[in-house]
Order: structure tokens, then C-alpha cells, then sequence
């Protein structure tokens, strides 16, 4: 990240004052993507990697950047874009790289697809040393940095009733259950009701809880992903429920990084799994405490777009056919926005 805003500073700074002609050019593709976000990761590897090499081979070809559409906003711009900058005297040079790079992502277009093993899978994975402990779960149907609560009650519930030898750790929204709790104080026992109260079909769990800790809530994020950047869960509640370590929080739990379990004395390395309220990023801050591994669950934020009610966003889907009114726009240049821009002009 501070790579990247150094790069847009001195962009910023060099171009403008070498005054050079700035050309952008700029593709917007009509579909979203299932999964297989990471760049590190077929298929999107390979067109970062070419993308990389046309920067380094043209020195004035200073930019291309690929924005991956928000699957969750229903606006009409939905869909997934590259952005190309050029400083050099050919602005055709834009368009063929920008073009490029979105022939890549329609070629590509239906390996965007991914799916996890259920928290049940997972739970007998563990079970059975196929799986390192702890297993770090990515709860992708509750992540929050995508827009859901973090008040999926669905593995909680699955470990108390199935599974309920496995020591875990677990993070979970809910106010007025942290009001409980502090008016309960630390150290004592309670029947709580907790979670589900922001997914629709989620059911509470209502269990035995002893409260360990009343806490303020805020840490600083180890990293490397958002590292020393300060975290706040709230007024939050530590309790334990059977063989689970829980933290209950007033704001949505930004869980994706060890210091949110271990700064407040849970220490993972004696635990069966910890969850994670996060989809990805979590595995670069948990790979060198256990292991990582992302788990299919239910919630605002799963994979299954077709639930939900757009209204506005007009989209494709991997291994969906074009619907007829994109029939003829089968290649990244008729999806080609024809302006170019100069330095705020429209040319």
C-alpha cells in the first residue's frame, strides 16, 4: 500500500511539471467476477504480469490499472474496468494496451469463478490433521470490508452444536449483548442472546456464557496487510462459551489480523481455528500463525448475486451467455470508451 501511494505521488508530481501530453484511455466490461481475486493467482497472474511488462517495455506508458467492479453496489456502472495513462506523443498506444489487457479479461471471464468447502468440511478436516491448527476461517459470507455486519451467527452456532470439543476463537456485532455483559460484569454468568440480528434468515444463539473480559476494543493491526493502522471493535465483550473464546463487539468486527485475538489475551496458538471476518486479505496477516483457508458460508456478502434484488446494475456473470443486446460486442474494443482524455479535456 505505501508502494502504491508513493507511485501516485510522484505521478502526481513528475507529470504535470514534465508537461507532457497525459492520455488516458479507459474500457468498461459489462461483468463481475465470482471469485479468484488475487493477482498472484491464475487467472488474473497472467494479465497483471502483461500488464507489468507493457509498462516497463514503453516508458511512457506510465499506468494500467484494473478495477475490479463492486459486486454488491446496484449502479449502472457495474462491471469491471482498466484505466490506462500514457505521457508519449501516440495516444493509439493507450487504446492497444487498454484493449490488450480487456481481450485477457473477457478470454478469461468464466475461470473468475470460485467456490469454498462448508464450515462443517472444514471442521472435520481439522478434526482429522488434514488441516494445520489453527485454521484461520474466512468467514466470506460475512466479510465486512465488503459491506456485510459481521454478525453471521453460522459458524458459532456449528462449532456449540457439532463440534463442540474444537477450541476456537470468534468475533461477532452485537450492541445490546455487550450491554448485557458490562451490566453483568466480569466474571459472571449468563444466559446470552447474541448475533443474527442484521442477516436476514440468521437465527441467535442463546448459550451459556461467563464473561471474561470488558474491554475498549481498539488495536493496532500487525500486518503486513493495513499494518500499524488502528483497529476499533468498540465496547466490546470477551466471553466464553463452552470451548469458544468470543468477542463480542459494538462496531462491526474489522477482523483480519491476528492483534484482534491475541491484544486482548487470545492466544491462538493454543486454538483449534479463529475466525476471520474477511474473504482474503486476512490470509497474508494469519499465514505465520496457522493456517488459512477461506470457508463458504451464508450472509449478505456470499457469492450468490442473483439473490439479490439490482435494480440498476446491468451485469453478466461468469459461464452466463451475453445477453442478446451485448450479442455483437464480443471483443474489448467494442466495450472501448472512443473518448481520450488530455490532461481533463476531452480530445
Amino acid at each position: 500500500m505505501a508502494e502504491t501511494g508513493g507511485k501516485v505521488l510522484r505521478t502526481l508530481v513528475d507529470l504535470p511539471l514534465s508537461k507532457k501530453r497525459i492520455t488516458r484511455a479507459f474500457l468498461k466490461l459489462p461483468f463481475l467476477l465470482q471469485g479468484r481475486l488475487s493477482t498472484n493467482e491464475r487467472p488474473y497472474d497472467a494479465i497483471y504480469e502483461r500488464a507489468e511488462a507493457l509498462v516497463r517495455a514503453k516508458p511512457d506508458l506510465n499506468d494500467i490499472t484494473l478495477f475490479n467492479g463492486h459486486q454488491y453496489l446496484d449502479i449502472t456502472e457495474s462491471g469491471q474496468s482498466v484505466l490506462v495513462t500514457y505521457c508519449g506523443p501516440d495516444k493509439s498506444v493507450a487504446e492497444k494496451a487498454c484493449r490488450e489487457i480487456g481481450e485477457m479479461l473477457l478470454a478469461a471471464r468464466n475461470e473468475f469463478v470460485q467456490d469454498f468447502p462448508n464450515p462443517e468440511a472444514v471442521f472435520q478436516e481439522i478434526l482429522s490433521g488434514t488441516l494445520g491448527r489453527p485454521a484461520i476461517l474466512g468467514d466470506f459470507g460475512d466479510r465486512v470490508l465488503a459491506g456485510a455486519p459481521g454478525a453471521s451467527t453460522e459458524i458459532i452456532s456449528l462449532a456449540l452444536n457439532r463440534f463442540p470439543n474444537l477450541r476456537g476463537a470468534c468475533v461477532i456485532l452485537d450492541p445490546p449483548a455487550v450491554e448485557r455483559c458490562q451490566r453483568a460484569g466480569e466474571g459472571s454468568s449468563l444466559n446470552l442472546t447474541f448475533g443474527g440480528r442484521h442477516t436476514p434468515n440468521m437465527e441467535p444463539v442463546t448459550a451459556r456464557a461467563t464473561v471474561r473480559q470488558l474491554l475498549s476494543g481498539d488495536f493496532q493491526n500487525r500486518g503486513p496487510y493495513m499494518k500499524g493502522v488502528p483497529a476499533l471493535l468498540g465496547p466490546t465483550a470477551h466471553v466464553s462459551v463452552g470451548k469458544l473464546e468470543i468477542l463480542i463487539t459494538s462496531i462491526s468486527p474489522m477482523v483480519q489480523d491476528p492483534a484482534a485475538y491475541e491484544s486482548f489475551g487470545i492466544s491462538l496458538a493454543e486454538l483449534d481455528f479463529a475466525v476471520a471476518k474477511s474473504g482474503s486479505h486476512f490470509r497474508l496477516n494469519f499465514i505465520a500463525v496457522g493456517s488459512p483457508t477461506i470457508v463458504r458460508t451464508d450472509g449478505l456478502t456470499s457469492w450468490d448475486f442473483r439473490r439479490f434484488d439490482y435494480r440498476r446494475a446491468k451485469f453478466v456473470l461468469p459461464r452466463e451467455e451475453w445477453p442478446e443486446k451485448f450479442a455483437k460486442n464480443n471483443t474489448a474494443a467494442d466495450f472501448l470508451v472512443k473518448h481520450v482524455f488530455v490532461l481533463g479535456r476531452t480530445v
